[in-house]
């Protein structure tokens, strides 16, 4: 399958909401792709699927992590925003990985700063303790 065959099949599932939570293994395989568009927007479509299953995203977690410590500037910021989008359903999901999302505050793309600046009002919207020493 090309990269614009993937690409469109993902962006059809993004209309497809009904079927986000049975799709989360498909979605997932993409995070191994070598293309950065793919990987990013199945970053992003685990962080809109983490928002109404955040359980069952639960265990493709540590892989969107991982992408935290990425050298593309693009994936650090769509890690941050899933696991902004998860973190506000349930906080406990990405709490191992809360530290090094703040790292990401002065990082030196501004579209990451800013997609950490998201994440953390996402996430803030219903923890906000986390934040207490650090804002």
């Amino acid at each position: 399958m090309t990269e614009s065959e993937q690409y469109k099949e993902l962006t059809v599932l993004t209309k497809n909401r009904e079927m986000w939570e049975e799709s989360i293994p498909f979605v997932s395989s993409f995070l191994s792709s070598e293309s950065v568009r793919i990987v990013a927007k199945a970053l992003w479509m685990l962080g809109e699927i983490g928002l109404k299953y955040p359980e069952s995203v639960k265990e493709s977690v540590p892989v969107i992590a991982g992408f935290l410590d990425s050298a593309d500037s693009l994936l650090r910021s769509r890690s941050v925003n899933a696991l902004g989008r998860i973190g506000r359903s349930d906080y406990r999901l990405i709490e191992p990985f809360w530290d090094r999302m703040f790292v990401l505050a002065p990082d030196e793309s501004p579209d990451v700063r800013l997609s950490f600046v998201w994440a953390s009002e996402n996430i803030a919207t219903i923890t906000p303790d986390p934040y207490e020493n650090h804002m």
